[in-house]
């Protein structure tokens, strides 16, 4: 039996599909100016996290912040029919920039030094999310 992988695992796969070997020592999403990278549950709460600078925000208000994503994420699910899926969102403050990706598990939310290139990192994102999809569904494998 295939073992269960968590997405940050996922991510951290070296993007060779064929070797399907895993990066260290360095976790390949928190490159020069990503800041945190959050895994969102269905119901608003971190499931995994890695930061370089955590955020500055109390637990209360931390967690009703992720919980308003999350609650974003679905009311734009609506809309698929429409305008089909989404792929991401961003949205970008003075300081700072976050971004959003829908995953097979939640969102993965990343928020983002302004000095880099948010579609550079989405597109990275995105690729790895892609290749990951397609080696579970491959091997019959599911995202714990």
């Amino acid at each position: 039996m295939l073992a269960k992988r968590s997405l940050f695992e996922d991510l951290m796969l070296h993007t060779n599909a064929e070797k399907k070997e895993f990066v260290t020592p360095i976790d390949p999403v928190l490159e020069k100016g990503v800041e945190y990278v959050a895994i969102i549950n269905e119901n608003g709460k971190i499931e995994d996290v890695r930061y370089k600078n955590d955020i500055n925000l109390t637990s209360v208000k931390k967690e009703m912040f992720f919980m308003s994503l999350r609650l974003q994420n679905l009311m734009q699910s609506d809309f698929d029919e429409e305008f089909g899926t989404l792929s991401y969102t961003m949205t970008e403050r003075k300081n700072s920039r976050f971004v959003s990706i829908p995953t097979p598990t939640g969102i993965l939310f990343a928020k983002l030094d302004k000095s880099i290139n948010p579609f550079l990192f989405i597109r990275k994102i995105l690729r790895i999310l892609n290749i990951s999809k397609r080696f579970v569904e491959s091997s019959n494998g599911v995202y714990q």
